[in-house]
């Protein structure tokens, strides 16, 4: 067995470990905005934070950067801003696990917004998957004897997950044509953290305490620290080693932890509902990973194929 074969079950742990960090992210953003801290300044120290800390590891990459590097960078982080802001807005306004599951359907949305900016058509399995995505979060949003409730949060995170899925498919676009990846992360948490501080300026700045602040810190660190910051740096180093595929699946995870952890730290109730509809959702985002060509596949008959010749299946 090689080493890069031994290092297959650590990587797929760290990609656990991450969707985990990710799933308590969840509860984490919840309990800064329950102390008081202005939503705008929860974005801002969780992007400056760690951007800081990359830019000082990574300070001799960044020297010598391009300009298409800066300006990829700069275009996710403008991305990866109206996501988290929509994200954290919707979670203000919905239950922590509400959120997990709908920010969860940003999967099913990446082939679709390939196929319409980047003339990548999706797979076929794509379309009946977003159909049952789409059921399971109306029935996610049901409320037996009162019908839906899909609520002004709800509206939001489903926006959230769009804006994380356009990130990913411009990512998946910038990739090849930029020079290091170091850079890249660097400047769209850089970039984030920007607008975020900005944002704060124009709507939050009046409402900011230092008592929030203190409050918040705990919260805080585990955003900054272990949600930005450390999850990229894992998630980095084990997509090297592990398949896309089962990348994807792992990391989907993170709707189920931040769902079980909202129901054990009773922000949410398991009705049947919620359980139906969160299953139904982290299904259709777990098969939407599954490369289904080998249905297609057939196998060409014995007699017809010459003696001697080498086909794979």
């Amino acid at each position: 067995m090689s080493v890069r074969q031994k290092a297959f079950p650590v990587a797929e742990l760290l990609l656990l470990l991450t969707a985990l960090i990710w799933g308590g992210g969840f509860i984490f953003t919840n309990l800064a905005i329950l102390a008081g801290l202005p939503l705008s300044l929860i974005l801002t120290l969780r992007f400056a934070i760690p951007a800081v800390m990359m830019a000082v590891f990574f300070r001799q990459e960044m020297a010598i950067a391009t300009r298409r590097d800066f300006a990829c960078g700069a275009g996710a982080g403008v991305i990866l801003f109206v996501a988290f802001f929509l994200q954290t807005y919707g979670i203000k306004y919905t239950t922590p696990a509400n959120s997990a599951f709908l920010t969860a359907t940003n999967v099913i949305m990446v082939p679709f917004i390939s196929w319409l900016f980047f003339r990548q058509r999706p797979p076929i399995s794509a379309f009946p998957l977003a159909f049952t995505c789409f059921i399971g979060a109306v029935v996610l949003a049901w409320t037996p004897g009162m019908g839906m409730n899909f609520n002004v949060g709800d509206l939001l995170t489903l926006f959230c997950a769009f804006m994380f899925a356009c990130h990913i498919a411009f990512l998946g676009a910038v990739s090849g044509i930029t020079s290091s990846a170091a850079v890249l992360s660097v400047m769209q948490l850089g970039v984030s953290a920007v607008l975020s501080f900005l944002a704060f300026c124009i709507i939050d700045r009046a409402s900011c305490s230092w008592e929030a602040l203190r409050e918040g810190m705990l919260p805080m660190l585990y955003l900054s620290l272990l949600s930005t910051g450390l999850c990229y740096f894992l998630q980095n180093w084990a997509q090297r080693r592990v398949a896309p595929a089962k990348t994807a699946i792992l990391l989907s995870c993170e709707g189920l932890f931040g769902s079980l952890l909202s129901v054990l730290c009773g922000y949410d109730t398991p009705t049947v509902t919620f359980v139906v509809g969160g299953a139904i959702i982290l299904l259709s985002v777990v098969l939407a990973q599954v490369d289904w060509s080998f249905l297609r596949t057939k196998r060409e008959p014995e007699a017809v194929s010459s003696p001697g010749t080498n086909r794979s299946l």
